[in-house]
């Protein structure tokens, strides 16, 4: 998005493919709420978002909170080029229940979904990462099967 992508390709098992996620600071609050509210407690709890999404779900999220104006673009996972096949297996969702948590000790998150989405990408824009020349040379060689699939070739 940040390079002025046109567009996403995602394969259609990985579009649909749900996992918890957490902002890194509710999880933290989650945390030390627990320990100070919940002494000698021998619960064990998942902690997540509330609100799971699918990846599609979550790219068009970040993408319109950054303000990209492309589009995600699902490719049945046999179509798609090489060098964007992920090297995973997307049959299985992992997302996780963590209303128990909430439930049983009144926690509430500090940060929205959409907060939480404006904070990290507004992080990582004045955070860019450090890329290897054998990291460029990869993100490159994705970039372009992006756009030979996008333009039909």
């Amino acid at each position: 998005m940040e390079a002025g992508r046109k567009a996403i390709l995602l394969s259609e098992s990985l579009s649909s493919w749900f996992w918890g996620r957490g902002y890194v600071e509710n999880i933290a609050a989650a945390i030390g709420y627990f320990v100070s509210e919940e002494p000698a407690s021998s619960a064990i709890y998942n902690l997540s978002d509330p609100i799971a999404l699918s990846q599609k779900q979550w790219v068009q999220r970040i993408g319109q909170i950054a303000g990209w104006t492309g589009n995600t673009l699902i490719v049945p996972d046999d179509q798609l080029p090489e060098a964007l096949k992920p090297p995973y297996n997307f049959a299985q969702n992992w997302t996780i229940d963590s209303s128990r948590f909430r439930q049983a000790t009144g926690f509430t998150e500090a940060f929205s979904l959409e907060e939480s989405l404006k904070r990290t990408i507004a992080w990582h824009r004045a955070h860019p990462p450090e890329i290897s020349g054998e990291q460029l040379e990869s993100l490159c060689q994705q970039d372009e099967a992006e756009e030979r699939w996008v333009a039909g070739g």
